[in-house]
């Protein structure tokens, strides 16, 4: 190979050459506390990884030519493609090369703890590598193909006729990003918290699950609070209304108008959207994300870990796999909280179980003002 200053942006032209070992080596060592620093402030672990992310870390690192993804092109369309699918999973598949398994020949020796690492981190982090490749390193490229292919990471024209939008109903608004703090700061997981305006305060309800300590850190909080975008943080208490399925944290009042009076009617079948949490500031509704597979269903879930074992009744279960504590909506109106999902949904049973929002208004008027 021809010299090349030892320079982060020539790093990186030289891992695309399969044959320098060392370029591999060095980069692990500069990249991996960063890769698992992001992870740990995100409060992501190797179980937020879906398979299919993992299999795209594993092509673009891969050592043989034949194997790695080559162009940013191709990145950037498998990416939109694979966005396509997360915003619309009933509608818009993944791309073959990611629905199966395909061995990878000469591929680095990276740990599976480290790919799932990486593949947890949120996708905005990966699609900003792609717009610096794009750009710095892809200079045939002309400015009419990067703003097809990149852009604004638009979706294909198929997906964005659903693209993503603003909260709209009161319901929608009331979601914010709470992030649970675990013993002396050794993880951190940021869930989406409905609020609730109380009176004299404002509630903040999740599932149990979502709260439950990433593995490996002490089960103990040292803070819990709201994170809102361009404005400072806000303090969060936990309530014990010793309900295991609804969890509540109290906060100071003013921070939504939103009350949850009523519940609507469900039935199998319906489509859902629901708020999702990313490496965005702001939050933002995804539409049919997934459907009513079935009604007042039941569930054991325990674990060995924290020595429990709680029986749910009345729940919803949905086609999909979605993050424990994501809210799902019908047009526009809370349809319900996820409980078992991507983390601890039983892997012989389909979907994931939510707890309906007339579960959340039976607990509601349990909780008494402080």
């Amino acid at each position: 190979m021809d010299e090349i200053p030892e320079t982060r942006d020539s790093l990186l032209i030289r891992v695309a050459d399969a044959r320098d070992q060392a370029a591999w080596e060095q980069f692990a060592r500069i990249y991996r506390p960063v890769v698992y620093n992001v992870a740990r402030m995100r409060g992501l672990q190797d179980a937020d990884a879906q398979e299919w992310l993992e299999r795209f870390i594993q092509r673009l690192l891969a050592k043989s030519l034949d194997d790695r993804i080559q162009t940013a092109e191709h990145i950037a369309n498998l990416l939109q493609r694979c966005l396509a699918h997360l915003q619309q999973p009933m509608n818009v598949e993944l791309p073959e090369e990611f629905r199966m398994q395909k061995h990878l020949r000469g591929f680095m020796s990276v740990s599976k703890k480290i790919t799932r690492t990486v593949a947890a981190i949120a996708l905005s982090t990966l699609l900003i590598a792609v717009v610096y490749f794009v750009t710095r390193l892809q200079p045939s490229l002309t400015a009419e193909s990067k703003s097809t292919q990149i852009g604004e990471i638009s979706f294909s024209e198929a997906a964005a006729r659903d693209e993503t939008s603003l909260p709209e109903s009161e319901a929608e608004k009331a979601i914010a990003r709470m992030v649970l703090v675990f013993y002396q700061d050794q993880a951190r997981r940021a869930v989406s918290g409905l609020m609730i305006d109380h009176g004299a305060e404002t509630l903040i309800l999740t599932t149990g699950p979502a709260t439950i300590v990433p593995d490996g850190v002490a089960h103990a909080k040292s803070r819990t609070y709201l994170e809102f975008p361009e404005t400072v943080d806000v303090e969060a208490e936990f309530i014990d209304t010793k309900t295991a399925d609804v969890f509540f944290h109290r906060a100071k009042s003013g921070l939504t108008t939103f009350k949850l009076e009523k519940t609507v009617d469900l039935e199998v079948g319906d489509g859902l959207s629901a708020i999702l949490l990313s490496g965005q500031p702001t939050l933002r509704v995804t539409p049919k994300v997934a459907r009513i597979s079935a009604l007042n269903q039941a569930t054991t879930f325990s674990l060995s870990t924290h020595k429990f074992r709680h029986e749910f009744t009345g729940l919803i279960q949905i086609d999909q796999r979605l993050p424990e504590g994501t809210p799902l909506f019908k047009d526009g109106q809370l349809a319900g909280i996820t409980l078992l999902g991507t983390r601890f949904m039983k892997d012989d049973v389909p979907g994931s179980y939510v707890v309906p929002a007339s579960r959340l208004f039976e607990v509601l008027r349990q909780v008494k003002t402080e």
